[in-house]
């Protein structure tokens, strides 16, 4: 994935995000990731690398796929994010600004 590619897909789902509040230069947008195998092991790795993004949340219903991306966040020297097997209770939470879903199409 290109830096172009990267920017351009942070920023729809900045867009998508700025239409709840206005966003200063210095904030981060608190993400949620849905689905932590291949590609949403991708999308983690993308996101940490953003100045702008900040992953607060991840979603999976296998736990090891979570304690996977748990400690590439710790790898990091990132914060724990919090944990959800179901998407919906992710969705509910007001830190979460935005959600990158990586989940297969069946």
């Amino acid at each position: 994935m290109s830096d172009s590619t990267t920017r351009r897909f942070f920023l729809g789902a900045l867009t998508a995000a700025s239409a709840v509040r206005v966003w200063g230069a210095n904030d981060k947008v608190n993400l949620g990731i849905v689905g932590l195998g291949g590609r949403g092991s991708s999308h983690l790795n993308t996101y940490t690398g953003l100045a702008e993004a900040q992953v607060i949340a991840l979603c999976d219903i296998n736990q090891a796929a979570r304690e996977k991306a748990q400690a590439t966040l710790a790898r990091k020297s990132l914060e724990k994010a919090s944990e959800f097997e179901d998407m919906r209770q992710m969705f509910a939470n007001p830190k979460v600004e935005a959600v990158s879903i990586a989940t297969p199409n069946h």
